[in-house]
């Protein structure tokens, strides 16, 4: 499975950055469903995993499977290798729905740990992609150029309308097309289908978006009172200028 989400390169790099158990144990999970939320980086996941995470019955919606995130909970809980950690975290969100996002790193890791085999039978894929690709493309390669890919990360670079680069966002669009292309051979490969969503439209209707996954994963209610979210977006006059002028360019 590993050869259908990663190439070696990558599978490779996410091995070393993981502590891998002896033996792959069974995880246990009392989670009824397993929504898995899988994008490319700045499609949104975000606001679309605090909005999820507004319904009682999912916990906190969070890139769970992402190496960085097990290290730093193996660290803060003094555990002894990833398997725990993955078993861990399962524990604390012990919710009738368990949701992680999931970027192609993610998803090799959640794989490695021997986790996704296991929790496919109750996985519901749901793919987030953005409706227009050179704004995703613009947002990658400024988040990329400024190290600040969310509101609570500061810039360690500023830039201005003027440091537009053409071919850094045009690697970017291809970038994001073979990721989505990754992820599209996956879901063939495994045999299930996944609900495809767009960030324009949930921006524009979040509650229907909520509506939709709930009905999508069967749970009730249907609806949640609230759309307020803590994500404040990081798009603004640059991002405008570099989409305009690389349409134009086009």
């Amino acid at each position: 499975m590993l050869q259908h989400i990663s190439g070696d390169a990558a599978i490779e790099a996410v091995r070393n950055k993981l502590v891998l158990p002896e033996a792959i144990p069974e995880y246990r999970t009392s989670a009824e469903k397993i929504p898995i939320l899988i994008f490319a980086a700045r499609a949104g996941s975000s606001y679309s995993g605090q909005l999820l995470g507004k319904h009682p019955a999912f916990g906190r919606v969070a890139e769970w499977f992402n190496p960085d995130h097990l290290a730093r909970l193996r660290s803060e809980n003094a555990l002894v290798n990833d398997a725990e950690t993955v078993q861990y975290v399962l524990d604390q969100q012990d919710n009738q729905v368990f949701c992680t996002k999931c970027t192609l790193f993610g998803l090799t890791s959640c794989a490695l740990l021997g986790c996704l085999d296991q929790i496919l039978p109750r996985a519901h894929f749901i793919l987030l992609k953005r409706r227009d690709p050179v704004a995703h493309a613009v947002s990658l390669t400024k988040a990329q150029m400024t190290g600040q890919y969310s509101i609570k990360q500061r810039q360690t670079h500023h830039v201005g309308i003027d440091d537009y680069d053409r071919g850094h966002i045009d690697h970017n669009l291809r970038l994001i097309a073979s990721i989505y292309a990754r992820l599209d051979a996956f879901l063939d490969r495994i045999g299930k289908p996944a609900l495809r969503v767009f960030y324009e439209d949930i921006v524009r209707e979040p509650a229907a978006f909520q509506s939709q996954i709930f009905r999508h994963l069967d749970i009730t209610p249907t609806s949640v009172r609230t759309q307020k979210t803590s994500i404040e977006k990081i798009a603004d006059e640059v991002n405008a200028a570099w989409i305009e002028r690389f349409k134009r360019e086009t």
